[in-house]
């Protein structure tokens, strides 16, 4: 009997949940904005304009942003085929001068040993953040300390950070001449799983003092709705791209798993969203080969999946985003061009 009970009010929740983001995902941008900013008590927060800035950010004659680029990995865990991914986009389209993981717990694992054999990645050791400004954060929301992990290493580094799920496709280049810039999301939110950054970048070190007022109680107050009012007061101090950083939203990122659309046009770098996508699948998405659902993504069954992600998938991975039929001899991986042979696991 308490099986059973456990299992209806598990039930309920995922019935209510469902219902509330169906509520939500019905208003317009302003209206689902306005709702958190009540939510999370953002009372200064400005809605006066439609919520498409581009910043007034005026480029420099040559790049300013430092060509490093960095992860923050904090903890133990899983480093999956997709992060592994995310990685190689990084090494073989942006071609940074170096690559630094930094870390207080390296991966292990088949496609960590991949990642090592890039020979300009960098692992630096990094302790967790549990304050900010003499306050405490948020434990329970490990995102939180990564959120201010990855202000401070661009404090000090400058550069370009990705989130291990970012996918970059094009270069970033003509980007690097802004002291400062991210992608839109959603509306008002100005996403931070890709920041790039001068390490002299005055809205950097306004973003970072913003913390001063950290919402604690609340996931993504401070990270990304805080950003977007930040920008709205200095918008002579940021660019961003609406457009081409963060496409598909978290709204919209079925796209990717179960559609096509044009991905090499007018994009940077795509958001991959893996947590989603499990849920998703998990109560009942459509499935993708020979009827199952794909749980863990590798080099084998990206090879005839025919999707925008699998697309993106195979131009990483093998260099062509043709599909690769199972009789047809498969094009050699991106590590080919790699000196060191590759290490299993």
């Amino acid at each position: 009997m308490v099986k059973i009970r456990n299992i209806k009010v598990f039930a309920a929740l995922v019935f209510l949940f469902g219902g509330f983001s169906t509520f939500i995902y019905q208003y317009s941008i302003d209206q689902r904005f306005r709702v958190l900013v009540f939510w999370c008590g953002l009372d200064n927060i400005l809605l006066d304009s439609d919520g498409w800035l581009n910043g007034t950010l005026q480029p420099h004659d040559e790049p300013v942003i430092p060509n490093v680029a960095h992860y923050t990995w904090l903890y133990c865990r899983d480093f999956s085929f997709i992060h592994l991914l995310s990685v190689v986009s990084v090494y073989t389209i942006m071609k940074p001068d170096k690559i630094m993981f930094h870390t207080n717990c390296e991966p292990e694992g088949r496609w960590w040993n991949e990642v090592k054999l890039i020979p300009t990645l960098e692992v630096a050791y990094i302790e967790p953040p549990v304050k900010v400004f003499d306050q405490e954060l948020n434990l329970n929301w490990p995102e939180h300390q990564s959120d201010i992990a990855r202000l401070e290493v661009l404090l000090k580094h400058g550069g370009v950070y990705f989130d291990p799920d970012i996918f970059v496709v094009q270069s970033l280049e003509p980007l690097r001449r802004y002291d400062y810039v991210v992608g839109r999301e959603d509306g008002y939110m100005l996403n931070n799983g890709i920041i790039m950054s001068s390490i002299n970048s005055t809205f950097l070190w306004k973003f970072y003092s913003s913390y001063k007022n950290y919402r604690r109680r609340c996931f993504n107050c401070n990270s990304i709705i805080q950003q977007h009012n930040l920008a709205e007061e200095y918008g002579h101090l940021i660019h961003i791209e609406n457009y081409s950083m963060q496409q598909p939203d978290n709204l919209h990122w079925k796209t990717l798993f179960y559609g096509k659309f044009p991905w090499r046009e007018g994009h940077y770098t795509f958001h991959i969203w893996m947590g989603a996508y499990r849920i998703w699948s998990w109560i009942g998405a459509p499935r993708q080969q020979d009827g199952e659902y794909i749980k863990e993504f590798s080099p084998e069954n990206i090879k005839e999946l025919d999707t925008s992600f699998g697309e993106m998938c195979r131009f990483i991975y093998y260099g062509n985003s043709d599909l690769i039929p199972a009789d047809s001899v498969a094009p050699k991986p991106w590590w080919n061009a790699v000196r060191k042979p590759i290490q299993e696991a």
